[in-house]
């Protein structure tokens, strides 16, 4: 398989990889529209990898500082 940081687009099992969430949440995710995703088709779907980073950053919380 050639590494996905090679390609531009990742199917759902690649992204299920990379991230440690489950195909099925993936999908599930993908039907609410809480995650960016490219609808080839209405069978083919798959992901940008650069659009979910940003996507995965926009997520991400800075740690407190608890020492305050």
């Amino acid at each position: 398989m050639t590494e996905p940081r090679q390609r531009l687009l990742i199917d759902v099992r690649e992204l299920s990889e990379l991230t440690g969430i489950a195909v099925g949440s993936l999908y599930h995710m993908v039907s609410q529209h809480r995650i960016p995703c490219v609808k080839l088709s209405q069978r083919c779907l798959r992901f940008s990898l650069p659009v979910i980073r940003e996507w995965l950053a926009s997520l991400s919380e800075p740690a407190s500082d608890r020492r305050k």
